[in-house]
């Protein structure tokens, strides 16, 4: 693999996050060569196709392969960060990553797996935007990569499932976090409500969230089915809602109730 030249070279990702991108490139590296080693078709048609053109797994050659334009793929990717794309100003700071994408090519790179925060698709209620997307395609596309889409909705972190903060952390759109009565808060087996954690089993949140994931999947078809620089959407992150440091109640909110509501008896 190559270097990133000295004037790529910038931001907190430099130089530790530099050497993890290193190291898990050269891990998926390890992993694509096996998979090359053990695809196992016949010797007379070494290299499997398929007649569906876009990005799918399918079974060829007894393995399940992933296809992107007919041809395996081979994914050697790293995932870029996200908080310095901040609420309220996202398109001032769209261009934050953009140093990334010319870093990735220059590392012998395919992919980059690119963070999508609900709030920067749905600004304001009902209304979706799909700038970063479009940039982070352009971007990716004039450096010959492919992207995999994380969709950070209600299920973005494990502390915290809406916000970890109101600046670059901000998952659910606003209107969401500042309304606990309509949106409730999950609480917590000691009765506790936790601002920042939404309730997974309420209606309300699922069903503004469907919309918009449905609104972000069409515009998706809509600007990238003939060119398939998309190739993969990771619809959920953590879903620990009230963190890793909780023993026993890491995974399961104990009620749907809104912040400073009760929890009902056991």
């Amino acid at each position: 693999m190559g270097t990133i030249p000295k004037d790529m070279e910038g931001g907190d990702c430099f130089p530790t996050r530099r050497l993890r991108v290193f190291a898990c490139a050269a891990l998926i590296c390890v992993v694509a060569l096996t998979l090359r080693a053990e695809v196992g078709c016949p010797e007379s048609d070494p290299v499997p196709r398929s007649t569906n053109l876009t990005p799918h797994f399918e079974t060829a050659c007894g393995k399940k392969i992933l296809f992107v334009d007919g041809l395996p793929f081979a994914a050697l990717a790293v995932e870029i960060p996200w908080d310095q794309l901040l609420y309220g100003k996202y398109q001032e700071t769209i261009h934050a990553y953009d140093y990334l994408y010319p870093a990735a090519e220059a590392m012998g790179l395919n992919a980059l797996k690119v963070p999508v925060k609900w709030s920067m698709v749905e600004p304001q209620k009902g209304v979706f935007d799909f700038t970063y997307i479009d940039h982070a395609k352009s971007l990716a596309e004039k450096h010959h990569l492919k992207l995999v889409l994380n969709w950070f909705g209600h299920y973005a972190s494990g502390n915290g499932n809406i916000y970890l903060n109101l600046t670059g952390q901000v998952f659910a759109p606003m209107d969401i976090i500042e309304d606990a009565e309509r949106y409730p808060r999950a609480v917590d087996a000691d009765g506790v409500p936790h601002h920042a954690a939404i309730s997974y089993e309420h209606d309300a949140v699922i069903q503004r969230e469907i919309a918009a994931f449905r609104a972000f999947m069409k515009h998706i078809r809509d600007v990238d089915s003939q060119t398939h620089t998309i190739i993969m959407i990771q619809v959920e992150n953590e879903i620990a809602v009230f963190g890793a440091d909780r023993p026993g109640q890491a995974r399961r909110p104990r009620c749907a109730c809104a912040a400073g509501g009760a929890a009902p008896p056991p």
